[in-house]
């Protein structure tokens, strides 16, 4: 099966992660780079970390952010998230 795209820049692959949503083109999952944007890392440091380019700092990292707000956009750590995200935007 291939990677469906569920959100912008977002994609779940069963035979990746183990279906988990990840970074388009990319084994890095959403969830991970929640954890590190939420602990106050900048997503320059993330994005130089991990070894990607400016593209998916600019772009995939947010929307990976939104997409994880969105699962959790009932719960203090969703709003929490979405206000950092809108923040650094």
């Amino acid at each position: 099966m291939s990677a469906v795209e569920v959100f912008p820049g977002v994609t779940v692959n069963p035979n990746v992660r183990s279906g988990r949503p990840v970074l388009r083109g990319t084994r890095i999952d959403t969830a991970f780079l929640e954890t590190r944007f939420m602990a106050g890392e900048m997503l320059v440091s993330i994005a130089a970390d991990l070894g990607i380019g400016l593209k998916f700092m600019t772009g995939e990292i947010e929307n990976s952010l939104r997409f994880e707000w969105g699962i959790r956009q009932r719960t203090k750590a969703g709003r929490e998230l979405r206000q950092r995200v809108l923040d650094a935007g």
